[in-house]
């Protein structure tokens, strides 16, 4: 007969056991519990140009855009959302439509030009997802109903045009403005002239860049009493330089011409005028500006951050209240009202635009300095 075989006995004590058990089921439910209402990851996508005359600003505002995206997911722990870029910049259109649309991007920040986003806006109207340009305020733009949303706010170009009015001169003036960018400088000059209630004696238009002789040639045999600039900042300084060193004469600019390379490069031997938002000072207590400086050595210029930051702002105002995906965030843009920005809280049209303050600025000392809000 073969002897049983005989176990031990686990010494474990069943009402011990079923606690053991219960707790773990608890830890369970809780880690899935925390994996579920986590932050939700929200694709972001960055279109911007990246050749031409407004390549430059656009690295700015792309590289400023990128800082604010990481700070609003680093200030706004616990909200419930996580911004995730997708950077497409430098694809062509077709292939950037298609990463947006794999993606699954809930929206797109663009810019930094009127005609890059011109541009695009008929694929992200087609593709039904909501764009918040950073800086694009060519009048055109601003349509009711499109997926489009700007923090560029008001271009500024008939108030330049009153001011030239105010000042006195113009009476025979010298438009030179960007051929790349008509869809913007088209817009800005015919808004001066209607503030001016004067068309320029003529218009030089193209490639900033290789006009140099004409225009200098122009300004020696025409009997021009002023000048009206709608060129990127860069050359806005050359050509003013080169304006002063052949006459004395009045200048104003688009607001895309005023930055502080312009100032530079212009030089101190004239004065120049424009109307635009532009943050000539920005506080630098800004959570976002200290977070920025315990970053970076140093700040990009100040109208890519301000900008790159109201974009972000709105995007996460609209997450807010619309929830992720395109038609959240759309249904989120279509009902702000305000848009929280580095210099204050601003309205927002009937287009989503917002309705920044307009300033004038001038050129002097080979500075910019604001002379106050437009109209006061």
């Amino acid at each position: 007969m073969v002897p049983k075989l005989r176990l031990p006995k686990l010494g474990m004590n069943p009402r011990l056991l079923r606690h053991v058990l219960g707790g773990l089921l608890v830890l369970s439910l809780v880690f899935m519990a925390w994996r579920l209402m986590g932050p939700k990851d929200v694709v972001v996508a960055l279109w911007f140009e990246d050749k031409g005359v407004g390549a430059a600003l656009s690295r700015e505002v792309q590289q400023s855009t990128l800082f604010a995206l990481e700070y609003f997911n680093l200030a706004r722990r616990g909200w419930g959302y996580r911004l995730r870029p997708l950077v497409v910049t430098g694809k062509d259109d077709r292939e950037a439509l298609e990463a947006i649309r794999g993606a699954n991007a809930s929206a797109v920040i663009c810019g930094a030009t009127s005609g890059f986003v011109a541009r695009i806006l008929p694929l992200l109207n087609q593709a039904k997802v909501p764009a918040i340009a950073t800086n694009a305020n060519a009048p055109s733009l601003a349509v009711e109903g499109d997926v489009l949303y700007r923090y560029s706010g008001p271009s500024g170009a008939l108030e330049a045009g009153e001011l030239a009015r105010d000042l006195g001169g113009f009476q025979r003036y010298l438009a030179v403005i960007d051929g790349s960018n008509s869809v913007y400088s088209r817009g800005q000059l015919e808004g001066f002239a209607k503030g001016l209630g004067r068309d320029p004696v003529r218009v030089m238009e193209g490639d900033p860049g290789v006009m140099f002789e004409r225009f200098r040639k122009e300004l020696m045999v025409g009997d021009y009493d002023g000048l009206y600039l709608a060129l990127p900042a860069y050359y806005t300084g050359i050509y003013l330089n080169m304006a002063w060193s052949l006459r004395d004469m009045g200048a104003v600019t688009s607001g895309w011409g005023v930055s502080s390379v312009s100032a530079a490069l212009a030089g101190p031997n004239g004065t120049a005028w424009s109307v635009v938002f532009s943050p000539v000072e920005l506080d630098m207590g800004h959570p976002f500006l200290r977070f920025l400086k315990g970053r970076i050595a140093g700040l990009p210029v100040l109208p890519a951050l301000d900008s790159a930051y109201g974009a972000v702002s709105m995007l996460a105002d609209a997450l807010s209240s619309g929830g992720p995906g395109p038609q959240g965030v759309l249904r989120g843009l279509q009902g702000l009202r305000t848009v929280r920005a580095l210099r204050g809280d601003y309205p927002l049209d009937a287009a989503g635009d917002a309705m920044l303050p307009l300033h004038r600025v001038i050129l002097e000392d080979g500075v910019w300095r604001d002379r106050g809000v437009a109209g006061r």
